[in-house]
């Protein structure tokens, strides 16, 4: 299937580029995990991919290394990309013991150690794409997990036609249930485990917006007044600003080796600045950390109208 991607991320007003402590990664990401979110920016992926997962995660704040977690967690997903609570359970106890095993190697300040031991708290939210088996462009299926408050919406032709794991502000409170480090502190997590799963179809064309919680209470926000916050986000992606594109290459041809940068295109990271700084100042957005995903399921940017 043709998937057409815009990332977006900025770090909280009054914090530098290294205490972003969201993170995101897509399975067909050939740039090397290592580093995803250097500076503030956005990233164009259009790619020919036969089964894509998106993964998103918003660390809190008040843990010792939250964002290693979070970047620890959407890398593991995308590669292993987890369709079920008891899948995501097994990735995220291997994870959380890994996370403290490597910290307790490290020579820290007792504080810090004492806080990596009480854990370290994300956000999660993943999107599995796939396609009707008979091949096509029919259309097909998308699996999501979640936990927290990271969001994810679908349009379809100008509506909104579905909403997970939040349907309303109402949902979006300070004390969300998380993925702890401490396998011990997750039992809340896997009692809801139920809840933590969405599936759903796609049809060519159609829209996904994965976003961490201070852009999604805007986007609901909106959506409860009765506007259509998905133009908005369209404008954006559209508004003309230069950063490197990856090439529309098939999946298979890029494995084993690293795609060649071919070009550059339009995009929109300084619109991008400013539209979150002028939420922010008129009390529209919460200063957080601030991270999307747009997706296009069948079509490319160039030719598709965000509906």
């Amino acid at each position: 299937m043709k998937i057409s991607a815009r990332c977006f991320w900025l770090q909280k007003a009054g914090n530098t580029p290294d205490e972003y402590e969201d993170a995101f990664d897509l399975s067909f990401n050939r740039r090397g995990r290592n580093r995803m979110q250097p500076t503030p920016g956005c990233l164009i992926f259009e790619r020919e991919v036969k089964h894509p997962v998106f993964a998103i995660a918003d660390g809190a704040a008040d843990g010792a290394y939250p964002a290693m977690w979070a970047q620890s967690l959407v890398r593991s997903c995308v590669r292993q990309g987890p369709r079920t609570a008891k899948s995501l359970r097994r990735l995220a106890e291997d994870l959380g013991q890994n996370h403290i095993a490597k910290l307790a190697t490290e020579r820290l300040p007792w504080w810090t150690a004492q806080k990596v031991q009480q854990g370290d708290f994300a956000a999660l939210l993943t999107l599995s794409l796939s396609g009707n088996r008979e091949g096509g462009l029919s259309g097909g299926r998308w699996t999501a997990l979640g936990v927290g408050d990271a969001c994810l919406f679908q349009v379809r032709q100008d509506r909104l036609v579905a909403c997970f794991p939040v349907e309303s502000t109402d949902e979006l409170g300070y004390n969300p249930v998380l993925l702890c480090t401490v396998a011990e502190k997750n039992q809340r997590v896997w009692e809801m485990a139920g809840r933590l799963r969405r599936v759903g179809d796609w049809h060519p064309g159609d829209n996904f917006f994965l976003m961490t919680d201070a852009l999604a209470h805007w986007f609901l926000m909106q959506v409860e007044s009765g506007a259509q916050p998905w133009h908005t986000l369209a404008e954006l992606a559209k508004s003309p600003q230069a950063i490197l594109q990856l090439p529309l290459i098939a999946e298979d041809a890029l494995e084993g080796r690293m795609p060649k940068r071919t070009g550059h295109c339009e995009l929109p990271i300084e619109g991008f600045v400013g539209w979150v700084a002028q939420l922010r100042s008129s009390g529209a957005l919460r200063n957080d950390d601030v991270t999307l995903l747009m997706i296009i399921v069948g079509e490319g940017y160039a030719s598709a109208n965000i509906r």
